[in-house]
């Protein structure tokens, strides 16, 4: 009987390193194929922020132009397109870290009324 469980462990000692590196190496090389194939596409998810457990808000690059879209389970909504000021300040805000401040950078894209 101790032979067994002690073969056992030494089995799950060897194979659970071997299934992790082979997870790792498949996830790398699948990053970088799919990295290849979004490059030269019109459209480009800048960055999505979740709001709450079904929703969110993204800014997608369309061909030339910046979209703030809500997207939803039901749907996606175009909550604004983005003019060249705001463009500039999320590409300088963008080269500063690879996270937007979300908090400072809505209230210059939301104008409240």
């Amino acid at each position: 009987m101790d032979y067994s469980i002690t073969s056992s462990f030494l089995r799950l000692f060897v194979a659970l390193p071997v299934v992790i590196l082979l997870a790792y190496i498949s996830l790398k090389i699948g990053n970088k194929y799919f990295k290849k194939m979004n490059n030269g596409k019109l459209l480009n998810v800048i960055e999505t922020v979740p709001v709450y457990n079904k929703a969110a808000i993204s800014v997608v690059k369309i061909g030339e132009e910046y979209h703030v879209l809500g997207v939803t389970e039901a749907n996606i909504v175009d909550l604004k397109t983005l003019d060249e000021a705001e463009i500039k300040l999320l590409n300088e805000t963008s080269k500063i870290s690879n996270q937007l401040d979300w908090k400072s950078f809505k209230g210059k894209l939301i104008k409240h009324d």
